[in-house]
């Protein structure tokens, strides 16, 4: 079954549904906070993270059928940027965090002019390490992947 996947900017208004995926049992412990956040930390998050999305962080709601299912994003570092997602726990093993991560490697490169993404993933993790192969990215160290601007034009 193929999903049809869409980006978009975040807003305050994802609070509920952001909420619902950040604060799921699976998910929360890959969103280093040591606790759950509330449907209004998660508000004042989305707004600071909008008022200030020219700045370090470049965040996006993944979406399917009008839902947000999860969040994808680009830590820059110069000409670099490091790429971190979280996808609701029923919509794992679909393809959506693979088809998000292509559209967020385009962006990077396209829009950003970035010249190098990375993710950082212990081994623990294989869905996530599938998910950046199949985004393009290689392995470089016993926790790192990236992809060159190089070899994503090529």
């Amino acid at each position: 079954m193929d999903i049809d996947v869409e980006l978009r900017e975040l807003t305050p208004a994802d609070a509920e549904q952001f909420h619902a995926f950040a604060a799921h049992p699976l998910v929360q412990p890959t969103i280093n906070a040591t606790q759950v956040p509330t449907v209004a930390e998660v508000r004042t998050f989305l707004t600071q993270l909008a008022a200030n999305n020219d700045g370090v962080r470049r965040e996006r709601a993944i979406v399917v059928d009008g839902k947000v299912i999860g969040s994808i994003g680009l830590t820059l570092e110069g000409s670099s940027a490091e790429l971190g997602y979280v996808v609701r726990p029923d919509y794992w093993g679909r393809g959506v965090a693979t088809q998000a991560a292509l559209l967020m490697v385009r962006l990077g490169f396209d829009e950003l002019g970035l010249t190098r993404i990375y993710a950082v993933f212990s081994m623990d993790n294989p869905a996530s390490v599938r998910v950046v192969e199949k985004a393009g990215l290689r392995q470089v160290d016993a926790k790192t992947w990236e992809i060159v601007r190089s070899a994503a034009r090529g």
